[in-house]
């Protein structure tokens, strides 16, 4: 999305490409209907009331630089969090936590779960945002929560496995088929490697081992309902 592009400040009366509830990010497609968000539009709003169906009419406010906005959330968010807009799979048009890439809004409260509202800012230049790394240092689980944090760190004392949750476990981070989750493994020991290890629901394709004072980068991918798929990019 482009939120360098023109926009109205007025709201919008719109017709509903599909049923919608208010409170979605929405955009405007190129047939001039509303639908949940999508990724390669750039006119992108909040929907104001509800579409039970097609063709129904919505009133949408377009989305402007620092004028809060009411969106509704796919999961727990951290008041101040930089989030982002879901725009594929069943929760498209929601918001989450920033996963990858850059943030287009801000969380201004939290959200305690799924479906809860949230006013968020959104911002007139998209930010960057790496959450505090995480660490394993012995063998374990290599969670999702650790995943999120895009980095994690190992003092490899003893050599360490860490195997990756399971399919199943991963899909709960409500990544939508054909997302994906980027991190690097860091190595921080001076003799034993830390190596990652798939589990039930994902396979991986390259080597899992980090060798000791060096990192590996991974690329965690869905393929579909609790099937992954771990690539080592370097």
């Amino acid at each position: 999305m482009y939120l360098n592009q023109p926009v109205h400040r007025g709201k919008l009366t719109l017709t509903s490409g599909a049923a919608i509830a208010a409170g979605l990010a929405v955009c405007f497609s190129a047939a001039g209907s509303v639908v949940k968000a999508a990724a390669g539009s750039y006119h992108f709003g909040v929907a104001l009331s509800e579409a039970t169906a097609a063709s129904e009419h919505v009133e949408v406010q377009p989305f402007v630089p620092d004028e809060e906005v009411t969106l509704i959330a796919s999961a727990a968010i951290t008041a101040l969090d930089y989030v982002e807009i879901i725009e594929s799979g069943a929760d498209a048009g929601k918001i989450r936590t920033l996963v990858s890439g850059k943030a287009r809004f801000q969380a201004m409260e939290a959200a305690s779960a799924a479906g809860d509202y949230v006013v968020c800012r959104p911002l007139a230049e998209p930010r960057e945002a790496q959450a505090a790394p995480g660490a394993l240092n012995a063998t374990g689980t290599l969670t999702l929560a650790l995943i999120q944090t895009g980095i994690i760190t190992s003092t490899t004392a003893a050599a360490v496995t860490a195997t990756v949750d399971t399919g199943a476990l991963l899909d709960a981070g409500g990544l939508a088929i054909g997302e994906y989750y980027d991190f690097t493994i860091i190595n921080t020991g001076g003799s034993n490697a830390i190596t990652f290890t798939a589990a039930t629901g994902v396979t991986l394709v390259g080597s899992g081992a980090v060798a000791a004072s060096s990192s590996g980068r991974f690329r965690l991918k869905r393929t579909a309902d609790d099937t992954w798929i771990c690539y080592r990019l370097s």
